[in-house]
């Protein structure tokens, strides 16, 4: 997940460089309120870079798995497959 939302800014510059106004972009703004926004325009893409780096974003979401697993709102199970172990009844 990190790595898709880290990097996307960058595919999707490579993609409007390739392409241009061929390919049209719309975003769907959800930061910080419950209303979603939505926004027409490669003039937008720097809103998907703000979303942070692929190690910003790693970080995020290891510390969300961790509050998670330790208040019981995921199982062992789950945190494992998680941090990449490989499922326990696996052959």
């Amino acid at each position: 997940m990190a790595n898709i939302q880290g990097r996307l800014h960058d595919g999707l510059r490579a993609v409007h460089e390739r392409f241009g106004s061929a390919v049209k972009l719309h975003i769907i703004d959800r930061r910080g309120t419950l209303d979603a926004v939505l926004l027409h325009g490669w003039r937008h893409l720097p809103i998907l870079e703000s979303e942070g780096t692929y190690e910003g974003i790693k970080r995020k979401l290891a510390e969300n798995l961790e509050r998670d697993y330790r208040s019981g709102d995921i199982k062992e199970d789950a945190y494992e497959q998680a941090i990449g172990k490989a499922p326990r009844d696996f052959p």
